[in-house]
């Protein structure tokens, strides 16, 4: 009986970070959802602060920045065929993460200066601190859903292993148990001639000379059946069982 458990990847053998933007599942619809949350945050918080214009306006100019990247990515992972790859691309993601970021900025200025409320110095402002703005976010709850992801996963690995451990444990006792009363029943066939004869010797045994010879019949059996039959069959039990029993311990080891 054999316990093929899946290895679970350690902590230290983790893509990095950027690596983890090229995988065919990343940029999902969870790191559209939390990007909302720094997008709106810089818009209406920190723009509102140190230039002109209402919280409404800002409201309105994060609303558009934040559709124009989520398009943005979607319309290229699609065009790009991501959720095809069978190889992880992270450079053309970090591309396509700068472009957004572009796009980003370029959008919230130019409705920005046609309401007037973004200058025009912001330029070259907006145009470079978007990609590096979008970047830096998607790289950073990427990887936190992608952790969050695996850790997920892996709880319901444990929980299906350790399911399937309980139902082996419950199946290698019915083994043991059906190994033992096969060794019983090996034995008394092995034993059955052995006491047969050895009882016509006691039923004509008449003198202590027969007597002693028919207890060394006893110890021969003994010796020459009964313990080496005996360990056979406890050691091929053993065995079998101290398998089963490394692989369940090495198994819960690598948990």
């Amino acid at each position: 009986m054999r316990f093929d458990l899946p290895e679970i990847m350690p902590v230290s053998k983790r893509a990095n970070p950027v690596a983890l933007l090229g995988k065919s599942e990343s940029l999902n619809w969870r790191t559209h959802l939390w990007f909302a949350a720094p997008a709106f945050a810089t818009a209406t918080i920190f723009d509102l602060d140190r230039v002109s214009g209402g919280a409404l306006s800002w409201l309105g100019l994060a609303t558009v920045g934040y559709l124009v990247t989520v398009f943005a990515l979607i319309l290229g992972s699609r065009i790009l065929r991501k959720k095809h790859w069978l190889t992880p691309k992270p450079l053309l993601i970090v591309l396509l993460l700068l472009l957004a970021g572009f796009l980003r900025g370029g959008s919230i200025y130019t409705l920005g200066t046609l309401f007037g409320i973004v200058p025009t110095s912001d330029l070259a402002f907006r145009l470079a601190g978007g990609p590096v703005f979008v970047l830096a976010t998607y790289v950073v709850f990427n990887w936190l859903i992608d952790e969050y992801l695996e850790y997920t996963g892996q709880l319901q690995r444990i929980d299906t292993q350790g399911e399937r451990l309980s139902d082996s444990s419950s199946q290698l006792e019915l083994e043991i148990l059906s190994l033992q009363d096969l060794q019983k029943a090996k034995i008394r066939e092995m034993l059955s001639p052995a006491i047969w004869e050895l009882q016509k010797l006691l039923d004509t045994a008449k003198s202590k000379r027969d007597l002693s010879e028919a207890i060394f019949q006893l110890r021969t059996i003994s010796e020459r059946i009964v313990r080496p039959l005996s360990q056979s069959l406890s050691n091929s039990t053993s065995d079998k069982s101290k398998d089963d029993t490394n692989e369940i311990l090495n198994s819960r080891k690598r948990y």
